[in-house]
């Protein structure tokens, strides 16, 4: 089948565009013939730009494991308190992307390297999903008695469920001072290395001691699987430009945003780049650094080296 280029156009929300990216390359993986065309997200300025099989009769039946009930579907729609209410939205979710007729129109519509036009039907883009995005949203208010902080953002029912299964399979969600989700931002990246990535990082237990050690822990664990894969000989390296998240932290039943943004991963890739023998030993030596760090007693070794990682001065060094 011929290799075609779909297009995520960017809104300027960062974590969920890129949860939209890696939901459409999710999709087209599994919807592809056994030896297709693989699927690659780059990151092209102002879209992502998703090359994979063309799919001319979508088997959407085969998306149908990717809605089980599961901890990574609670945590897409942590701000929603009842069990039921989440349910819910998973299976909106699954009927938009289980359905021939608006597959077929979405894989259409991201052919274009266009801005998809609103359609009628809109989702709630919650805070779990876009912290940054929907904590700096705000709309005129004109009553001066009551303080608002304006309506929920709303985006379109399409791009909202590519963008939560997206989140679902991809991002990474780390506790500690705060509940953190994590998702690495694509510079060009094959999708089914990163699931595999993903699933291995994820069971790796990281530095809790402030939400800068625990980003600066992962980043260093995720770049040191990335060397590891390039070292066994596989002739495509997975590059990622930057770790995007959001924290938030529970005060009584609701969660409230602590910090979001992107924490650099250039650094680490300048190291395996530079000499990828002794980056795999100095990988090492920072992720037992972060380990003994984690205690009690030893958190300026976590701090210090996070703030190295993340801004690699001659005066961090000293540090």
């Amino acid at each position: 089948m011929e290799k075609l280029q779909y297009y995520v156009m960017k809104t300027g929300m960062e974590m969920f565009d890129v949860c939209r990216a890696y939901g459409l390359g999710l999709v087209l993986d599994a919807l592809r013939e056994e030896g297709e065309e693989v699927t690659i997200i780059s990151d092209s300025g102002i879209y992502y730009s998703v090359e994979g099989a063309e799919i001319t009769k979508p088997e959407i039946d085969r998306l149908e494991p990717y809605f089980s009930p599961g901890p990574s579907w609670n945590k897409v729609f942590l701000t929603i308190r009842r069990q039921a209410s989440r349910d819910k939205k998973v299976n909106i979710a699954k009927t938009i992307l289980i359905n021939k007729d608006k597959m077929n129109q979405i894989l259409e519509n991201h052919k274009k390297c266009v801005a998809v036009k609103d359609s009628s039907n809109k989702e709630t883009l919650y805070q779990s999903m876009d912290l940054v995005g929907t904590k700096g949203y705000r709309v005129p208010v004109r009553r001066k008695a009551n303080y608002t902080e304006g309506s929920s953002m709303k985006v379109t029912s399409e791009a909202w469920a590519l963008a939560v299964l997206g989140e679902a399979h991809f991002s990474i969600w780390k506790g500690g001072k705060a509940l953190t989700s994590i998702i690495p931002k694509p510079e060009r990246v094959l999708i089914m290395h990163w699931k595999d990535i993903r699933n291995s990082v994820d069971q790796m237990r990281v530095n809790r001691t402030s939400i800068s050690a625990t980003l600066a822990h992962l980043a260093t664990l995720l770049v040191k699987e990335v060397r590891g894969r390039k070292k066994s000989g596989d002739p495509f390296m997975d590059v990622f430009s930057s770790l995007i998240y959001g924290a938030m932290i529970k005060t009584g039943t609701q969660w409230k945003p602590a910090r979001g943004g992107m924490f650099p991963v250039d650094f680490l890739y300048d190291l395996i780049r530079s000499d990828s023998e002794i980056s795999g030993d100095i990988f090492e030596l920072w992720s037992h650094v972060f380990r003994i760090g984690n205690g009690k007693g030893r958190e300026d070794l976590s701090f210090s080296l996070s703030e190295f990682i993340a801004y690699p001065t001659s005066e961090s060094i000293e540090k």
